[in-house]
């Protein structure tokens, strides 16, 4: 049996007690019934005569007064009653039906509800009007949901970031126009997603866009066609990695972690001459110190050690981070200073590595 949308916020729990599955599903039964209530609508007054339809349109600030048809004053009634009201849409010439989401953030906030969920619901309100087909607009809809995140990363839980995380994937997707089935991107393309990375350098998606273009710069500005991973970007919200940039979170599903440690290794291990490291970054070093660790080169692993690195060993089991660890994400701590977090698919860090550079070189700390 289907929910009313006030027996879902009378069933509600406690602001504290509430899973983030209830609270998402309570704001899909409102969006689903503003649905519903639509298409009774329409073959409710599909039935009425002419001058009661207008009658009902001179009275949609006041439809308690409306004293037509019986059924339609009883789906008035009702309307009322779960949170929803007519409003008219002259663009079209005709009545729609409105959830009334200020009626709904005004229960919620009388239950004790916070400020952060009270965003999602304004959120959520304003996603439903979405048209699609204009994808040039996503970006303000991104935008919104990243000041979202942003404000309320920590007052969130698992479920519902999963739930924005995955709004965000959509609005990315339609955005870059990966859904359209479009593989030449056109001028008007091109000029709309230089202006946002013109526009907006400190977004998060900042990062994101600029990869993108340079992929399909490089395919003779051609989309690849593949799905667009934003995974990625759950990073950037996160406290703990806070001066990362997209570019430093890379996939680990490979031994050895980066693509040039094989030949690195080969010239390197062979003369142990820093030349061949001064253009790696921290993650090819700390690459570079695993291979040679697991190949039990003692010489090469330790030649990429601080001078200030402890005694003890720094890990035992390089190879399995491939197999636990999806991300390795580097922290420019300073311009001679950078720590290289393992985490798994979780987002758990198994293990961090600092470095520091000495003569060029990026030297492991511990």
């Amino acid at each position: 049996m289907l929910t009313l949308p006030s027996s879902a916020i009378e069933k509600l729990d406690q602001p504290e007690d509430i899973s983030a599955q209830s609270f998402i599903s309570l704001l899909h039964v409102y969006s689903m019934y503003e649905g519903e209530f639509q298409d009774y609508l329409i073959r409710t007054i599909s039935g009425i005569p002419t001058n009661e339809y207008d009658k009902l349109v001179e009275m949609l600030d006041n439809t308690e007064q409306y004293d037509g048809p019986d059924e339609l004053k009883k789906f008035l009634e009702i309307l009322n009653k779960q949170g929803y009201y007519l409003a008219s849409e002259p663009e079209y010439g005709y009545i729609t039906v409105k959830a009334d989401y200020e009626e709904l953030m005004h229960k919620l906030k009388s239950k004790g509800f916070s400020e952060a969920h009270l965003s999602v619901v304004d959120f959520f309100a304003k996603q439903n009007n979405i048209n699609w087909s204009e994808w040039h607009e996503m970006d303000d809809y991104l935008l919104e949901l990243e000041s979202l995140i942003d404000n309320h990363y920590e007052e969130y839980d698992e479920g519902l970031l999963r739930e924005l995380f995955m709004y965000m994937d959509n609005y990315l997707d339609q955005y870059l126009r990966t859904w359209d089935g479009l593989e030449t991107v056109t001028e008007q393309e091109k000029e709309e997603y230089q202006q946002f990375l013109k526009n907006h350098p400190d977004s998060v998606y900042w990062g994101f866009i600029n990869s993108i273009i340079i992929e399909w710069e490089e395919n003779e500005w051609r989309r690849h066609g593949d799905y667009i991973f934003t995974d990625n970007l759950r990073f950037l919200f996160d406290e703990r990695f806070q001066n990362v940039k997209y570019e430093d979170i890379i996939r680990i599903s490979t031994w050895p972690y980066t693509s040039n440690t094989g030949a690195t290794y080969r010239d390197y291990s062979s003369s142990l001459d820093s030349n061949l490291l001064t253009n790696l970054k921290p993650l090819e070093i700390v690459s570079l110190y695993a291979y040679s660790y697991e190949k039990e080169d003692n010489n090469t692993s330790t030649s990429l050690l601080s001078t200030r690195s402890p005694k003890e060993e720094l890990f035992d089991d390089w190879f399995e981070i491939r197999n636990v660890g999806g991300i390795a994400l580097t922290d420019f701590t300073s311009d001679n200073s950078a720590v290289v977090s393992f985490v798994n698919w979780e987002r758990e860090i198994i293990i961090s590595v600092e470095l520091v550079k000495e003569a060029g070189v990026w030297k492991i700390i511990q």
